[in-house]
Formats: structure tokens, sequence, C-alpha cells
């Protein structure tokens, strides 16, 4: 990770490197992930993509949450702990129990937009759609005027974090109302 992180534009010195893997910042740890950053990009704010989670979560002010992934339970069991350990109460997690990475960028944003839809509670203040390599995104808008909360997703915390973190605060439609905080306390 080290390396990697020292590959990515070393002339421009991005402010911001994230690591894009939901379930390898839980099972890493986001403190191991930063650590492998710094070293390799001693100039940049490490940042992992659940930490974008945590602070989408709270940027919109989500506690209790259902969570939708493409994981197996024992991944869905560490990410429920994890979320916990950030003090979000954890109403419900389903995983659709698959494999591989392959298998994740198949379902289809449709399909997303049902599950979500389908997984979530009255008592719940977001739903949390998790992991880096599927397709929610696109319909997270969508899904948030059908159920009317908020709609988290991974790479969409993650690219709000980064921007946050690197100063930028724009706000930006048509990836749910995340995109319209401005995260004043993310910024350097």
């Amino acid at each position: 990770m080290a390396d990697a992180a020292s590959r990515l534009q070393p002339n421009m010195k991005p402010e911001v490197i994230s690591y894009a893997c939901t379930s390898g910042s839980i099972v890493n740890g986001e403190q191991a992930v930063f650590d492998q950053i710094v070293q390799g990009a001693p100039w940049a704010r490490p940042m992992c993509i659940v930490t974008g989670v945590v602070d989408a979560l709270r940027a919109v002010g989500a506690q209790k949450l259902v969570v939708g992934t493409p994981y197996l339970d024992e991944i869905n069991t560490a990410e429920a702990e994890f979320l916990v350990q950030k003090e979000f109460s954890i109403l419900d997690i389903q995983g659709l129990n698959l494999e591989t990475g392959l298998e994740f960028g198949k379902v289809t944003p449709a399909f997303w937009k049902d599950f979500a839809i389908q997984i979530d509670q009255p008592d719940a203040a977001a739903v949390f759609l998790s992991c880096g390599g599927i397709r929610a995104l696109e319909v997270a808008a969508e899904i948030e005027q059908i159920i009317g909360k908020p709609v988290i997703t991974s790479n969409q915390a993650q690219f709000w974090s980064c921007l946050r973190r690197a100063g930028i605060t724009d706000k930006l439609t048509g990836f749910g109302q995340l995109f319209l905080h401005p995260g004043t306390d993310l910024l350097p």
C-alpha cells in the first residue's frame, strides 16, 4: 500500500490519498491504512473509505442505520462491529453473500435501489449501502426521494470526505443529499 501511495501523482503531490475498499479498510484497520499511506506519500492527508463513511453518516446526523452489502456474513459481522465501535446503532445489516469483487460489480444499480427500499426501516435515520465495488452511487438520490431519508454509499462518502479534506466544499446535485453538507469540520 505504501508503494501504491508513493506512485499516485508524486509530481503533483495530492492533498488527500484514500484507500478505496470498505471491507479491506475494516479488516486492515484505519490506522494501519493511514500508516501505509503516510509511509509512501508523507505529503498527503491519509484517508480510507470507512473514514469517509463515518464522516458522511455523522454529517447527515444518522445514528440508527440499516446496512446493505454484497458481503458474506462474516464480513457483515465485522462491519457491524466496526460501526458500533464508531457509536452507530445497527438496526439491521443484510448481505448478498457474494464472494468476489467481480460478482459485486455485476449487481445492477436497479437492484441496489430495490434492495435499499426493502431493507429500510421506519426507525432508521439512514440507509448505508456498503462496498466500494458496487454501483449504488448512481441511484442514491433516487432512493432518497422514495424513502425520505439519507442514503450513504461507500464511494459517495469517500468522494465527499476526500473533497472536504482537500478544502473543496462545492455543493453537487445528483449524488444524494450528502453533497449539500459543507463538511467544514473536515477542512484542512
